[in-house]
This record gives structure tokens, sequence and C-alpha cells, in this order.
């Protein structure tokens, strides 16, 4: 398991689409529109929504700090039954009381996204200047139905993707392109000194499953959220699988160009992390993680 809080980097090439087609559709416009419901999809439910300017995935961890006090009031109403909350803020009327569990969209232009993921918190900790410090986990996707409440904040109905696995030879085929591509980005990128991916996190790779892969690799490309966000939405796992095998394959030319020029004039290997890049998830991080150290804030979609 890679140590709590590990993080690694990738080059930010300048590939204007990624390959990966158009941008995410303009949802939600004002918080008041969607797009038609996918075709495979199970149980709805009522969930309060924190809109990020970062996009979500199933299976990946993410910290976060909350500061903002309607959102106190909200993830203080989330971990009732905890210890350490202020017991004045949490809402025991609200139908997610001591569930723990909230999604999380992708703030866009002029609205957010109306797909995204679920998130369930493994820890926290409130600061004594009231401040909550938490640890969350991705568990999964789902697709915004309709905005039930606009304010203190959003709350939606939602309805979760039914995850369906791939079996077939061309999906199989596929996640080895993707498994061998990731590879070599991280062989590459260790001469370069942009990235030192830890061996317990590749031997990982190799053991997940076709449509778990596709989504876990496009969550390490932070700096193309857009892109991100067209991954996330598509339900079909084949296309998914395309899709971050062609982003991959840009990285690995964009490394193997760069090792080239710099082999040209007898340039030293590259020490990791002496470039910044895109910063991949914490994978695999459970409850005994220490990654309450900071994360986003509480005020990403205004």
């Amino acid at each position: 398991m890679m140590a709590a809080g590990t993080s690694f980097r990738v080059p930010s090439p300048r590939l204007p689409a990624c390959g990966l087609g158009p941008r995410p559709a303009r949802t939600l416009r004002r918080y008041g529109r969607s797009f038609p419901s996918p075709t495979r999809a199970t149980r709805r439910e009522s969930l309060p929504i924190f809109p990020l300017r970062k996009v979500t995935f199933p299976e990946t961890a993410l910290p976060l700090q909350i500061f903002e006090a309607r959102y106190r009031v909200l993830f203080s109403t989330l971990l009732a039954g905890a210890d350490g909350l202020e017991e004045g803020l949490i809402s025991e009327d609200k139908p997610w009381v001591g569930t723990r569990r909230f999604g999380t969209t992708f703030v866009l232009e002029d609205g957010i996204s109306s797909v995204g993921t679920l998130l369930e918190i493994t820890r926290h900790r409130r600061l004594d200047d009231g401040r909550i410090l938490i640890s969350t986990k991705g568990r999964q996707r789902f697709k915004i139905l309709k905005v039930v409440q606009q304010q203190p904040v959003i709350v939606c109905e939602v309805e979760y993707f039914a995850e369906e696995e791939v079996n077939s030879d061309a999906a199989a085929s596929a996640a080895k392109d993707v498994v061998d591509l990731f590879k070599s980005m991280s062989e590459l990128g260790g001469k370069l000194g942009t990235i030192r991916i830890p061996d317990e996190l590749l031997l990982k790779l190799c053991t997940l499953s076709p449509a778990s892969l596709s989504l876990w690799v496009a969550s390490l490309f932070p700096a193309f959220p857009d892109q991100q966000q067209i991954v996330l939405q598509q339900e079909d796992a084949m296309v998914r699988l395309n899709m971050v095998r062609d982003l991959l394959s840009q990285v690995v030319k964009f490394y193997q160009a760069e090792w080239a020029v710099r082999s040209a004039f007898g340039a030293p290997e590259g020490r990791a992390g002496s470039r910044s890049g895109l910063v991949g998830p914490q994978w695999d991080v459970d409850e005994e993680d220490d990654a309450l150290g900071g994360g986003d804030s509480s005020s990403d979609e205004d």
C-alpha cells in the first residue's frame, strides 16, 4: 500500500484536447438544467452536493478542509454521532444525518456538471478555530436528475450508475495496453525526474478490472479537468479505456521526445519531483491514513 499522503507527478504536455473528444456538456446551468438520464443506472436518493473545482473519481482519496459556516453545518450533520463535533451545528431533521456520505460535482463556467461521485468520510478532525479536516474516499458515480434545494447548500435527487464490468477479449487487450503504457510513462518519467511511482502501486495497477482501471488512470490528470469529466460521465467502459489509452500514449510520446532531446545533449537523468506537473490521487488510502493536514476549501462552487 502506498504511504499515507503519497502522490506523484506526471508532466503537463500541451495536448489541446488529449484525444478525448468535445468538452463536457454544460449542465445544470444556474443549477437548473440537466441532460438525459443514463441508460444504466440504479437507486435514487436526495444527496447534499459539495461542488469542487476538480473532478473526483471512485476509489480515490481526497482530503478536504471545511471552514465556511454552511458547510460546517453540513459536515457536522453528516458526521453526527462522531466524537469532537459542535453539537449545535448538527441538523437532526436532515435525511443524511450521520450517513458520512455526500456528492461532489465539477464546477463549470456556468453551473455544475450533472455527473459526479459519491464520497464517504473516512476520518475527520475538528480544529480549535472550528475548521473540520476530513479524509474521504470515492465510492460510486451518480447522475443528477433534478435540483431539490439551492440554499444554503445544494441538494439534488441523484441516480447511481450501475457499474458494469466488461469481460471481452477486446477489453482485456485494451487494459493491457493501458497498463503497459502506464509502466512506460513511469519508467520514462523516472529518467526525466518528473515522477517516481512506487512499485506497490504498479503491482496494484495490474489487479484492477478494466472498468476500474479506466477511471483510476483518468484520475491522474487533474490538469485536464474537462477531459477528466468526459471520462467520468462515459458509461461504456471500453470507450473509457480507449480514451485513457490515447491519453497515456500521448504522454509517453511527449516523454520520449523530451528524453531524446536530453540524451542528445548528454543531460543527466533527473530527480523525481524536480518539475511541476499533474498531481496524482491518493490511491487505496484507508482509515489509517494521515491525510488530515489540509485540502480544498469549502467555497469552491461560488
